[in-house]
């Protein structure tokens, strides 16, 4: 047994390392510029929000109310009608799209599954947990689902109710599947029974405040939606929100007398954590959140420019935090923690990456790369 001296050691050098991987963390869509300080007494206490948001429980040492206060909050900025609503907190996208597949399965038992090859890993894993069958649709270059390719899949299968995953911001590109364009697929295939599920893990908490950004909204005819509490908020655990449809949900519902609530979540003892962060956060933040999101999209478009200047080889989609450039060295990858896919590499813009920090990172790729500074000189002046 380790005396409580080493324990403590091995403590310190834990937050060495993790403050000094803070320092250089460039290429997941994580937020780390928060404060939570006024939430540590909360820590001395189990807080467990088992069973439904919406159903009371037993279970007392809860933050069921919050919890429920930010679902009302995600469901006034996604227009999900008033006894329409339902959902929960969850630990991160992941779940969200579990729960959101898990429903449309539930929906129609004998439905297919389409989603692009760009879709998050967990969509794959998702759908053989659940044993759904499924059809990968190919993409566009920008990381967009094909429209084309996604007719003809379905028009082999005319007869399955259709469940899409529609991707609102791609995991490596950034890409925005058009729910406009999907629902015109459908209907000319004739299709009545439909779930459109959206991973908007990212991107659901920058469109809605960016002008003339893509439309992301129950008034469309989508069903459930999966945001990551963690990644533009910011939280020091993972966390998330799955957002869905009631009459969606009313299908899963069963009670469980053990504690006096429904069972309609994934997981059955739920951390009462994540929903208070996320509360806290809306509460101090929210008339911010569009602030943020455009100085995010400011500070990528900025970035683009310079590696344009350097004749780095990169690309932006539209709406988008995410920078894909050409892959630099493995030291750089490893030191900045910068995502990567074959050739290409991705910096995600979040609220804790400032200009001074992209210009470290852009010195050491300049000078591995052999590139003049002047690009960047020129770009920051």
């Amino acid at each position: 047994m380790q005396d409580r001296g080493s324990v403590q050691a091995r403590l310190q050098a834990l937050l060495e390392h993790i403050r000094e991987t803070n320092e250089h963390f460039l290429g997941y869509p994580c937020n780390t510029d928060f404060n939570y300080d006024e939430l540590t007494p909360f820590l001395h206490y189990h807080i467990n929000n088992i069973g439904d948001p919406f159903v009371d429980s037993n279970y007392r040492c809860n933050t069921r109310e919050q919890e429920r206060e930010v679902l009302d909050y995600f469901a006034g900025l996604y227009h999900l009608p008033k006894g329409d609503e339902w959902g929960y907190v969850t630990s991160g996208g992941t779940e969200g799209n579990m729960c959101g597949l898990f429903l449309a399965r539930e929906t129609y038992p004998k439905g297919t599954l389409y989603f692009s090859e760009e879709s998050h890993y967990s969509i794959f894993k998702i759908a053989k947990v659940l044993r759904m069958e499924y059809v990968v649709i190919r993409t566009e270059d920008d990381g967009t689902m094909d429209m084309e390719d996604l007719d003809q899949k379905i028009r082999e299968r005319p007869n399955s109710p259709v469940i899409v995953n529609v991707n609102i911001g791609t995991t490596m590109k950034g890409a925005i599947d058009s729910i406009d364009d999907i629902v015109s697929v459908i209907k000319k295939n004739n299709i009545a029974n439909v779930y459109l599920h959206c991973d908007a893990a990212l991107f659901g908490m920058i469109l809605p405040f960016i002008k003339n950004a893509p439309t992301l909204s129950f008034n469309q005819p989508i069903s459930s939606i999966a945001i990551s509490g963690h990644k533009f908020i910011g939280s020091p655990i993972p966390c998330g929100i799955l957002l869905a449809r009631k009459v969606c949900a009313d299908r899963i519902a069963h009670p469980v007398e053990y504690v006096h609530s429904m069972d309609t979540t994934i997981s059955g003892s739920r951390s009462g954590y994540g929903a208070l962060l996320l509360w806290y956060a809306i509460e101090k933040r929210r008339h911010q959140f569009a602030l943020e999101a455009q100085n995010c999209l400011d500070r990528a478009e900025w970035l683009m420019q310079v590696f344009q200047k350097a004749g780095i080889p990169c690309f932006k989609n539209p709406f988008s935090p995410i920078v894909v450039f050409k892959r630099p060295s493995d030291k750089l990858i490893q030191k900045w923690e910068i995502a990567v896919q074959r050739d290409w590499a991705h910096i995600i813009i979040m609220q804790h990456t400032s200009i001074e920090k992209l210009q470290k990172f852009l010195e050491e790729l300049f000078i591995e790369q052999k590139i003049p500074l002047h690009p960047l000189q020129s770009a920051v002046s």
